[in-house]
């Protein structure tokens, strides 16, 4: 039996564009996939097919997070302070309680039904440093069926908290966690190799990293210039790199297929390595502002070429969120032209959406999958409530809308693969 969702739907095409489709059918095969999105007939209507009123609300591809930490989930909104001493005084504490299997499965399930309640139906995350918690975490993204890129932290530099592996312990959980859960289980998970950032591992664990990463073709995630302080760490403990960005060039962590969070504090010599190794920057402006980290000049990457997502950064963000993600990005690049006394640098709805669906979607690989809404793609779908009659049908009006009205609510439903994972129909 075939599932016909009849609404009004939101889809990007790219930065400066999004389709606004009103009073549309979409139809949903038995293999979850889209069949059919066309002006609404009753002829579209089969006497076996389910029918969806949903005419008061709207539908977006399922949002993609490029950047999370699933153990510092229930530290959000706590703590302050700038990103060093946070770690330290709270998220290393918290992330060493997932040696507790229990409470893994607990936070994990949280992390990943929130995640879904906002309309997420991709997220890129870290772990702890924990093979099981790590193999748990995959557990439950399979058990809800949210689609998922899942690395334990990598962490291999001495610390005071004990909050460290050895070398060949990580080799050992590398191994372990892609032979059992990459593309295994559900063709939804993939393991990402996560080391945590220049700060906590040696160049042998970068280097090993890098390796195993492209010989089994595998995402990297990891950060980059996010705090003025960091940067100093990164001169004291890599003294022969000329700088941040070069460290991880050196030990061919720069690839294609890396993910680099934050990226505030970069020069341009750094800028045109990212550029060269088409690396991604995840930006994260909830987060940045939230430890005052900085401001991370979105349009000018833009300009550059650089490949761009948007990442939720719990909990140093406050909100798995990605409506209220795209609106931050929005009212950043507002603050950024007023810091720089300059007009021009702030973003259209239809940029911060494209960066949060199609865009991130290319990023992963995955855009012959989800990310937009079309024939032959997976039924991924993001729907919410809002009454477009006091509207005009012009996409960046019905964008900002969703975008400024729903940021802090929960999806109405949320499909995947066509089958429903959230919320009711």
């Amino acid at each position: 039996m075939k599932t016909i969702l009849r609404s009004n739907f939101l889809n990007p095409v790219n930065h400066d564009k999004c389709d606004f489709l009103c009073d549309y059918c979409l139809t949903i095969d038995e293999q979850g996939k889209i069949a059919s999105l066309e002006p609404y007939s009753e002829k579209l209507t089969g006497n076996n097919d389910r029918i969806v009123d949903l005419s008061n609300s709207v539908i977006t591809p399922g949002f993609i997070d490029l950047h999370s930490h699933l153990p510092q989930y229930s530290a959000i909104g706590i703590g302050k302070g700038a990103l060093l001493p946070w770690l330290s005084n709270y998220i290393i504490p918290l992330e060493s309680k997932f040696s507790n299997e229990q409470f893994a499965h607990e936070q994990s399930v949280a992390f990943f039904n929130e995640a879904l309640s906002f309309g997420t139906t991709t997220i890129v995350t870290y772990c702890s440093i924990h093979r099981h918690a790590t193999s748990i975490a995959f557990e439950t993204a399979s058990d809800i069926g949210i689609r998922a890129f899942i690395g334990n932290s990598l962490i291999d530099l001495p610390n005071e908290a004990g909050y460290f592996s050895s070398l060949e312990t990580i080799k050992s959980d590398i191994d372990f966690l892609v032979n059992k859960h990459h593309l295994t289980n559900s063709e939804k998970l993939q393991y990402i190799v996560t080391p945590r950032y220049a700060g906590s591992c040696t160049k042998e664990l970068m280097s090993y990293s890098a390796n195993f990463a492209k010989s089994n073709d595998l995402f990297i995630q990891t950060h980059l210039a996010e705090n003025k302080s960091e940067l100093e760490l990164m001169k004291k403990l890599h003294p022969e790199f000329d700088n941040y960005t070069g460290i991880y060039d050196k030990t061919g962590l720069l690839t294609d297929k890396t993910l680099l969070a934050h990226c505030i504090y970069l020069d341009q010599t750094e800028l045109a390595m990212i550029q060269n190794a088409r690396s991604i920057v995840c930006h994260c402006p909830t987060s940045n502002r939230y430890l005052s980290s900085g401001i991370m000049p979105l349009v000018d990457y833009q300009k550059m070429g650089l490949r761009i997502g948007l990442g939720t950064d719990v909990a140093a963000g406050y909100s798995l969120s990605m409506l209220n993600e795209a609106k931050e990005a929005i009212e950043t690049s507002k603050s950024y032209d007023i810091s720089k006394d300059e007009n021009g640098n702030d973003i259209s709805a239809a940029n911060a959406f494209y960066l949060s669906t199609k865009g991130a979607a290319e990023n992963l690989n995955i855009a012959d999958k989800v990310g937009t809404i079309h024939i032959g793609l997976d039924a991924d779908l993001a729907i919410f409530d809002l009454d477009i009659k006091q509207l005009s049908a012009n996409s960046e009006d019905i964008l900002r809308s969703l975008i400024y009205k729903k940021f802090n609510q929960s999806a109405k439903a949320v499909l995947i693969a066509g089958k429903r994972v959230y919320g009711s129909l």
